[in-house]
This record gives structure tokens, sequence and C-alpha cells, in this order.
């Protein structure tokens, strides 16, 4: 007997799926970010979930997006914030094509390092 998934089935599977992923990155992502003040629980979530969805708009369109870039890129938007994530410079690197995406992911990652520890 062969079991077919109905459109509305296949859409809450997928929802569960995605969050259950978005609260594996978020667990990952709170255990690395250092936030000063500090947050609460309530106020990180907030925060948190907003820029996921952020980086899941970005992230999603690509097959080969890995769980590594997820955190990465949510740690770079805590890092240099949206200002900075979404302006023109960062955005044309991140969405040129020619260059893979996990690669964009992880320079990204690693200016915003450079950049927070030069202080800027």
């Amino acid at each position: 007997m062969v079991w077919i998934l109905e459109d509305h089935e296949r859409d809450a599977l997928a929802a569960v799926s995605l969050d259950r992923f978005r609260r594996r990155v978020l667990g990952h992502v709170r255990r690395k970010v250092q936030l000063t003040p500090e947050l609460s629980h309530e106020d990180y979530e907030k925060v948190a979930k907003m820029l996921f969805e952020r980086v899941h708009g970005l992230l999603a369109a690509y097959e080969t997006a890995t769980y590594d870039s997820y955190v990465m890129m949510m740690l770079v938007y805590f890092g240099r914030g949206i200002d900075q994530v979404e302006g023109p410079d960062m955005q044309a690197s991140l969405r040129n094509d020619r260059i893979g995406i996990n690669t964009r992911v992880r320079v990204s990652y690693d200016l915003m390092k450079v950049f927070m520890r030069e202080g800027y």
C-alpha cells in the first residue's frame, strides 16, 4: 500500500522540520554569542527569531546552504547589525552567485571577527 501525502500534510511536516532546525540553530548561537548587556531569555528569543527569518530568507534559496552557514550568518547579524549586513556592500558579496553560498557566508563571518577585533 502506498501512502500519498497531501499538500497540507507536506506543509505541516515542513513547518515542523523548519521549527526543529530553527531551535537547533538558535540554541547553538545562544551558546556562542556574548551580548553586553545580557538579554533576558525572552528578549533573546524575539531578536533571534527575527534574525533567523532574515537569514533563512537569504539561505533557503540555496540547496547547498549548511547548518554551519546558518549559525555563522546569525552570528554575523548579531555582530554587525541589520543595517551593516543588509547594506549594499555586504549584500553585494553575499549575493555574488559566482562563489558558493557557504564560502560567501564564511568570508562574511571571518570579516566580522576581524572588524570586531579591530573595533570597527
